[in-house]
């Protein structure tokens, strides 16, 4: 499973980005492969990784190239199912 967030502590612990990732800390408890992605460097996310205490890891995508792919393929397949509606604005730029 890809988590993608905006970037490392943008939230607060109560809520946003924090409370999200640490909500999928059961899942990779049962196994899931659980994957945490943001376009923060490595230094960041392993701030960010120990503060939240995460039991998966962080992935760095600095360049956004897997955002970005990732998103796209989002809008496409938002576009198939819904073919007579326009994307929302948030689609093509969620990060």
């Amino acid at each position: 499973m890809l988590a993608f967030f905006p970037n490392a502590f943008s939230g607060a612990p109560d809520d946003g980005c924090e409370m999200q990732l640490c909500s999928l800390k059961p899942l990779a408890a049962e196994g899931v492969k659980v994957f945490g992605i943001s376009h923060d460097w490595a230094f960041q996310q392993k701030a960010f990784h120990a503060k939240i205490e995460l039991n998966y890891p962080l992935l760095c995508d600095p360049s956004r190239a897997t955002i970005e792919e990732f998103v796209g393929t989002f809008v496409r397949a938002y576009e198939l199912l819904q073919p007579s509606t326009l994307c929302p604005p948030f689609c093509p730029r969620i990060f």
